[in-house]
Parts: C-alpha cells; sequence; structure tokens
C-alpha cells in the first residue's frame, strides 16, 4: 500500500457516519502525469445533498516540477467543479523528503485549494487532525489545552447578551466542517429555535 493509499482509507474512516465518501477520478479526466499518484474523493455530508467537498491525495517529489504539476492538478479541479463546489477543494500532499520549512510554506500557498502537507515522522491520522477531519478527541484535546474561539464567542456574548443562549451550539455549529452555506443555515437555526433571532 502506498503513502496516498493509506491516505485515502484513512480518509474514508474518518469520514465515516458524518460524510459519504466515493472515489471520483471523473472530476479529473483529463490527469495523466499525476496517474498512480492521485486519488480524488467526494465527501458529501450525511443527510445533505449540497455541501460536497473533494480531497485530492497527490503523492510528489520534493522538486520544482513534480509540484508544479501537483498545483497544476489542483487549478485543473478547481476549474472543473461548480461553485459551490470548487470552494470546498483541499489537497493532502505527500512530498518526498520535504522539510518542514518547505511544508509550511506549502500550506499557506491557498491558490487553488487549501493544502495539506504530511511532515516527516507524522502519522496519517495526525496530518488529519489538521483538517476538516479532526476527530472528536482530538478537538477535544485542543480545548483543554487552550480555546481562543471560545474566548472569542466569550466576547461577542458580552457585546450582546442574547448570543449567551447560543455559545455551546454556534461553538459546534462553527467547528462542524460545514459548508459556508451550510453554517450560516444553522446558525440562524440555532437562533431562531430560542426565539431571540434579532433581539440583540
Amino acid at each position: 500500500m502506498t503513502i496516498i493509499d493509506e491516505i485515502a482509507t484513512a480518509i474514508e474512516i474518518r469520514a465515516q457516519e458524518r460524510f459519504e465518501v466515493s472515489r471520483d477520478m471523473n472530476v479529473m479526466p483529463d490527469v495523466t502525469s499525476q496517474e498512480g499518484a492521485l486519488h480524488v474523493l467526494r465527501l458529501q455530508r450525511v443527510g445533505k445533498k449540497t455541501g460536497t467537498r473533494t480531497i485530492l491525495v497527490v503523492q510528489a517529489e520534493n522538486e520544482r516540477e513534480s509540484l508544479r504539476e501537483a498545483f497544476m492538478v489542483a487549478a485543473d479541479a478547481r476549474d472543473s467543479l461548480p461553485e459551490p463546489e470548487a470552494s470546498d477543494l483541499y489537497m493532502i500532499m505527500a512530498i518526498s523528503g520535504v522539510s518542514d520549512q518547505d511544508a509550511a510554506r506549502i500550506e499557506t500557498d491557498d491558490r487553488f485549494c487549501r493544502k495539506y502537507v504530511l511532515r516527516v515522522g507524522e502519522s496519517v491520522y495526525s496530518l488529519l487532525d489538521r483538517s476538516f477531519l479532526v476527530s472528536g478527541q482530538a478537538e477535544s484535546q485542543v480545548s483543554a489545552i487552550s480555546d481562543p474561539f471560545r474566548v472569542a464567542l466569550a466576547a461577542v456574548a458580552d457585546a450582546h447578551p442574547w448570543v449567551k443562549d447560543h455559545l455551546d451550539s454556534w461553538r459546534g455549529v462553527l467547528l462542524s466542517g460545514y459548508s459556508n452555506v451550510e453554517l450560516v443555515d444553522s446558525l440562524l437555526e440555532t437562533a431562531k429555535e430560542s426565539g431571540n433571532y434579532g433581539n440583540s
């Protein structure tokens, strides 16, 4: 099993119960140079007909031409996807011999899509814990250490007291991995349920 096979399998396992996962190379019908070094996974939230996410799992050499080809794959995928799906495109990269510094530089480049690079010595599941496929356990550990997000929500509640009843549910929604449209719908729904919507 290659490293990208391992990553693709881990995504399918981690996504269980939250997403329906399919492997769909039809998203990239013209890809030839990456054959054997690319998996395309489509994740659709269970029970939803919208909000499909596409993950490209790419293997590349730590060389300019190989990385350029990988980035072109991301660009082609983005061009082939309809909106708003093009905004939910991710690329997980296994790059041979990449340094942490180069990996960080690649991850901060958000042209075409959000990128995650497997670091030397990093497990596949640790990599997924840095993405929207974070496990519940990892999320709890982060919360136990430090939660600046909760601090920010508390600041909003101080400015708008009606928000206090929604902090836990909003935090859950915002960390859920929903698409932008699903986020807005879910946040508005929790506010409407309490009858406090618009009362600031």
